[in-house]
């Protein structure tokens, strides 16, 4: 694994990220990744704010870029992707809100899919 400040270490570009830190596994992890064996993770604090990372979350739904935003405070994760999103929350009370909240963006299917 390298780290920022690594000379190994690649410096990706990511849309709404100020200066992301480069996390690079490359040990042959293909028993976990099938043919992958090298993974990359970029990693920055940021505070969310509505519009601002529109960009990013455009091009996730073009299926061009992957990210997850993770709260430390909370252990909440927000995970988009090609065609939604997936969240973790701290406890089924956070859900029951969540669910009531947003219920105009999820399906009518009883797992809400």
């Amino acid at each position: 694994m390298t780290y920022a400040g690594d000379r190994r270490a690649k410096r990706k570009r990511i849309v709404g990220v100020e200066t992301p830190l480069p996390f690079v596994f490359s040990r042959d992890e293909s028993c976990f990744f099938g043919d992958q064996v090298q993974v990359e993770v970029y990693a920055d604090r940021t505070i969310w704010r509505p519009g601002h990372q529109d960009a990013l979350l455009t091009k996730i739904a073009d299926d061009r870029e992957n990210a997850l935003w993770f709260a430390p405070s909370s252990g909440r994760v927000f995970a988009p992707y090609d065609g939604g999103f997936d969240i973790v929350v701290e406890n089924s009370n956070v859900v029951a809100r969540a669910e009531e909240k947003y219920s105009a963006w999820m399906s009518d299917l009883d797992s809400k899919l």
